[in-house]
């Protein structure tokens, strides 16, 4: 039998997902964001601002890449890990292939756009 999925292990990384995202889309800068954020220097022990942190580059060093692939890429990034897979893909690994993905498949929440950021996933395990 298959292992249950269980989101709520992901739920406070999507919820930081979206809401960088949705700041980022209406103009509030990497510095405004990283505003609300400890300095970073005090945060390595501290997994939830590290993530932040990461989010924020992310988005920024990309943005290029629309918000549902950033998110659901951010997403298989959780549930691999939930699993007990250890799947270090970087961003930046995969940033060229998402972009590829919404070219082809547009940047709205899609079944197509959503396997083509899955395949681009996988393609780096």
């Amino acid at each position: 039998m298959a292992q249950e999925i269980d989101m709520k292990k992901c739920k406070y990384e999507l919820d930081a997902t979206n809401a960088a995202l949705g700041m980022r889309d209406h103009g509030k800068t990497k510095a405004d964001m990283e505003a609300t954020l400890p300095p970073r220097h005090k945060t390595a022990n501290d997994h939830r601002a590290v993530l932040l942190h990461t989010i924020i580059d992310d988005i920024f060093s990309r943005p290029d890449v629309a918000s549902f692939p950033y998110f659901h890429y951010r997403g298989i990034m959780c549930l691999t890990r939930t699993q007990g897979i250890d799947a270090s893909i970087r961003f930046e690994q995969v940033a060229d292939d998402l972009v590829a993905c919404q070219t082809k498949h547009g940047t709205e929440e899609s079944e197509p756009l959503s396997d083509c950021v899955l395949a681009a996933v996988q393609k780096q395990l």
